[in-house]
């Protein structure tokens, strides 16, 4: 059930609505859009579950390679059993079988960037928000080269700026209720937990 949140969490068109959200005047010129994604379904999976569902950079060249050969394997034996069997009406399958093979392979090779979210939650005591709100931190200072805090309104107090949009984007995407002043007050208190040097 949680697992068809997360992923359901990012939907189509997501990371356009959320770098939308932010402004266009604060999106960098090289932004790696597929990192961008999965990193915010990373932090997501955390908040739902506690743990990171997706595979771990780390494993993910390993296991890629696993699967792959397996699928290699699969292509080879339906080869061999239309030889066989003269199953000639099987042949036509075989072209996705290719695609699938391909694709996988394509999707899963090694990034230059990799993906990794920070558990705050690791380090010190906070709320599953509050730790969804600092991995969010993390992603935005990473991926849009700013510093993830906010502004004030010095008139009416509400709170502003790229990142609290981003972070109500995220949200919002991921179907996760909350108040623009909850996501202020997350960030206050983990810069009092782990300052900025």
């Amino acid at each position: 059930m949680a697992r068809d949140a997360i992923e359901r969490a990012l939907a189509d068109g997501a990371v356009d609505r959320i770098l939308e959200a932010v402004g266009a005047q604060y999106i960098p010129d090289k932004l790696a859009r597929e990192e961008l994604c999965g990193d915010i379904e990373s932090a997501a999976s955390v908040y739902h579950t506690g743990e990171v569902l997706r595979i771990k950079p780390a494993n993910r060249e390993l296991e890629a390679r696993r699967v792959w050969a397996v699928l290699q394997k699969g292509e080879d034996m339906a080869f061999e059993y239309i030889a066989r069997h003269e199953a000639l009406h099987l042949q036509r399958h075989i072209p996705s079988l290719k695609n699938m093979i391909h694709a996988f392979k394509t999707d899963n090779e090694r990034r230059p960037v990799l993906n990794k979210v920070v558990s705050f939650k690791q380090q010190i005591p906070v709320s599953p928000f509050e730790n969804l709100i600092g991995n969010l931190m993390w992603i935005f200072e990473t991926h849009f080269a700013r510093d993830a805090g906010y502004s004030k309104d010095p008139h009416t107090g509400a709170v502003g700026g790229p990142f609290i949009r981003f972070a109500g984007a995220v949200l919002q995407e991921a179907g996760i209720l909350f108040e623009v002043k909850s996501i202020a007050s997350a960030v206050d208190k983990l810069r009092q937990l782990n300052p900025v040097k």
